[in-house]
């Protein structure tokens, strides 16, 4: 948390002038208003068609300039496909999980959605997604 420290000081209109200060200190609280950004606006891979489970595809990043607990990424899998793979919650790394489905002569190309989500409450919490 920043603070803002000052002090205010008041003149009265008599003869003799006479004071009164006080101190004030304002601290300032971070609220979620910046959303993750990824480092690419797409991300591109290739993995070997029936590759074990386990098996690394890409590793993606975002950042997030909120301060705090609220500025943490944490990464998830939505839409087409996100059942097939799985994706690492802190470090962003997407791996195979279902390898059955890598089958070149069924599916040459596959795109899947990684959301990346701040660390605020559920109901502040501001999301992005990438394709992969």
């Amino acid at each position: 948390m920043k603070a803002l420290n000052f002090t205010i000081v008041a003149y009265d209109s008599g003869k003799p002038q006479k004071s009164a200060s006080a101190d004030v200190t304002v601290n300032i609280i971070n609220v979620n208003d910046m959303d993750p950004v990824f480092s690419q606006s797409s991300y591109d891979a290739e993995v070997l068609e029936n590759s074990p489970a386990g098996t690394h595809v890409v590793t993606v990043t975002a950042t997030d300039a909120d301060e705090g607990r609220i500025g943490q990424v944490m990464y998830s899998l939505v839409g087409e496909h996100s059942s097939e793979f799985t994706v690492d919650h802190d470090s962003g790394e997407v791996l195979v999980l279902n390898p059955s489905f890598l089958d070149r002569e069924t599916t040459s190309e596959i795109t899947i959605q990684v959301m990346a989500s701040d660390g605020a409450p559920a109901d502040t919490r501001r999301t992005v997604s990438v394709p992969v």
